[in-house]
């Protein structure tokens, strides 16, 4: 089973759980197993992994801000309650002429990202992009809180600014996050246990929970100066990873609540 947690102060969420297939694998022409159909919350972001493991590639996926009722279900015993809602199931299947290709490019993923698109007409819609970094599943399209369909409103589009700062990787990326939450289309928090040991600042492994146990004096050999400057998340985001000694990619998945203070998303890292 596959899964992914996002931690929230002292509060674990279990994260699109890979439900039991529905048909037995397919191999593709590398040998690799591709899955049966995926039947879940969040199918395009299985795919994401899936092709990062395959091709060795990053394939970013993020999602849009859930507002509609009608894009969640209920899962809890309180509909009013903070955790208590999930984005509701979908289903999807790579076409076979899909599984075969020995590379992966930007024309194939959006073949599997039109192919989702029609199998799951209810309106969200997903795009594939490209970037110097990889390749990137965002959002096309949403329902706003009414019902309407609407051009999707992706929280890294947003333009930020961070003021230059000698910080641990670990506080930039809190950073961005804050300057993200500031623009008010939603919070934005970020998730990678041991982060700074894997990010490698400077060419060192800081100790463990360095960013909260060090003095400020005992963080500067792991601490370097990054900044952003009136730029879409996005671009901070990468630019802040090209300072890092290990590759990434990241999945930014949001959490749906009746209540709006109850919604937040979370910038998941991953490290290639």
């Amino acid at each position: 089973m596959s899964s992914a947690i996002l931690r929230v102060g002292l509060v674990f969420i279990a994260v699109s759980p890979l439900r039991p297939q529905t048909q037995p694998p397919a191999t593709g022409s590398q040998g690799v197993v591709w899955p049966g159909p995926f039947y879940e919350a969040r199918p395009l972001y299985e795919v994401a992994r899936l092709l990062k493991d395959r091709y060795r590639k990053a394939v970013t996926y993020e999602e849009p801000i859930w507002l509609w009722h009608g894009d969640s279900v209920a899962t809890g015993r309180d509909p009013d309650g903070p955790f208590d809602w999930s984005p509701k199931d979908r289903r999807f299947v790579i076409p076979d002429g899909l599984q075969r290709s020995p590379d992966l490019h930007l024309a194939l993923l959006k073949r599997i990202v039109e192919a989702y698109n029609t199998q799951n007409n209810d309106g969200t819609l997903f795009q594939a992009t490209e970037s110097r970094f990889g390749m990137h599943i965002v959002p096309r399209q949403m329902h706003n809180a009414q019902g309407e369909l609407v051009a999707a409103n992706n929280l890294l589009d947003a333009p930020i600014s961070v003021p230059p700062a000698l910080r641990m990787p670990s506080e930039h990326f809190q950073a961005l996050c804050d300057a993200v939450t500031a623009q008010g289309s939603g919070a934005l928090r970020f998730f990678y246990k041991g982060l700074d040991i894997a990010f490698e600042p400077n060419g060192l492994r800081p100790p463990k929970a360095a960013a909260e146990l060090l003095t400020a004096k005992e963080k500067e050999p792991y601490s370097m100066v990054w900044g952003a400057s009136d730029m879409p998340a996005r671009e901070a985001l990468l630019r802040l990873i090209d300072l890092s000694a290990t590759k990434w990619t990241w999945y930014l998945l949001c959490h749906p609540s009746a209540k709006p203070e109850h919604r937040f998303c979370v910038l998941n890292m991953d490290v290639m």
